[in-house]
């Protein structure tokens, strides 16, 4: 609606004037609606030459309004389209967003825990006797059991 609208204001801003009734100047995207249409249209994808108007000051201010409008418009539409998507986000997959990075959260320090690197930092440190076998402190012994014990009380029937 703003494209035709826009679009018919420059065509009329330059049927009113000489500009298009001079056959010996050069053709002008004004003086039909269609090639106006386009245009406009080009313009609102950013292709803009200000030599086209030319020097007509009511095209100008006109142009001018055009760009602002437009900045306006499309400024709004992105706004609104980035809230419906947060808004989608946030009421019906919540739970969902929630449990997935709970999970990975879940996954990471499980691995972090229990990884292999476990037996060889204990080696490296202090903890590796003369048949290859680790020897846990009592205090580090006592951790572990736990932590291999934890929550299997409810898994029992």
């Amino acid at each position: 609606v703003i494209l035709v609208m826009f679009a018919q204001t420059f065509y009329t801003i330059y049927m009113e004037t000489d500009y298009c009734k001079v056959t010996d100047k050069p053709w002008n995207v004004w003086c039909q609606f269609g090639t106006a249409l386009l245009k406009v249209y080009t313009m609102l994808m950013g292709e803009v030459d200000e030599t086209v108007f030319g020097g007509y000051v009511p095209a100008l201010v006109i142009f001018m309004a055009f760009i602002f409008l437009v900045v306006i418009l499309l400024s709004n539409v992105l706004i609104a389209i980035v809230t419906d998507s947060y808004g989608v986000i946030k009421n019906e997959r919540s739970q969902v967003v929630f449990w997935n990075n709970r999970l990975d959260f879940v996954a990471e320090m499980h691995l972090i825990s229990s990884g292999p690197w476990i037996k060889t930092m204990l080696s490296f440190l202090c903890c590796e006797t003369h048949d290859g076998r680790i020897r846990v402190p009592t205090n580090m012994q006592d951790d572990m059991e736990a932590e291999e014990n934890f929550g299997r009380g409810a898994w029992k029937g």
